[in-house]
């Protein structure tokens, strides 16, 4: 099994929090990614039945661990989000979409967080039936390993109608109390 294989097969969980539950937003629990430069993994994803609300943007959270031989940046982990054809972050050129640490910004180790309207990403909103799996992938090819820890996808849906009038009322409440 190869050293990819290896970290995925003990630290991948795809799994959504009860926080996005109530949100209607699904966080989707990656875990750990290993892999020497131009490795890549495909990990399926199974769609939640009760949840079939389009997705109108995500967000990626990672924890970049660097590599061997620090040459790797956060940013050159590519996400393609499989189904939709559609690909974040990396190094190729590929991109439909850079993270907003896209870059040298991005060499220390750290933890690095990225939200995206998918009106940047697609014309109209995503059915959630399109997306069969994500491909994460060590897009700067000439490396060698690089590790990516606590990587979450969070799908972020159109809100309900009943939590939209909340939050309008909240925000009426708010005006009210100022003046």
């Amino acid at each position: 099994m190869s050293k990819i294989g290896i970290a995925l097969a003990a630290g991948t969980v795809l799994s959504v929090s009860a926080a996005a539950m109530a949100s209607g937003d699904e966080v989707i629990n990656i875990g750990t990614f290993i892999a020497p430069g131009g490795g890549s993994v495909t990990i399926p994803y199974i769609p939640d039945p009760s949840n079939t609300k389009p997705v109108i943007g995500f967000k990626v959270e990672m924890d970049f661990a660097g590599s061997a031989d620090g040459f790797t940046w956060a940013s050159d982990l590519e996400i393609s989000f499989n189904g939709w054809g559609r690909y974040v972050g990396g190094f190729d050129g590929n991109e439909d979409l850079l993270y907003s640490f896209q870059g040298s910004g991005s060499n220390p180790p750290g933890h690095y967080v990225d939200t995206a309207n998918l009106g940047a990403f697609a014309a109209a909103p995503l059915s959630k039936g399109q997306l069969t799996g994500f491909t994460l992938k060590n897009d700067f090819s000439i490396n060698a390993l690089s590790t990516w820890n606590n990587i979450t996808i969070t799908l972020i849906k159109v809100p309900t109608p009943g939590a939209t009038a909340l939050l309008g009322l909240a925000g009426l409440a708010t005006l009210r109390r100022r003046r």
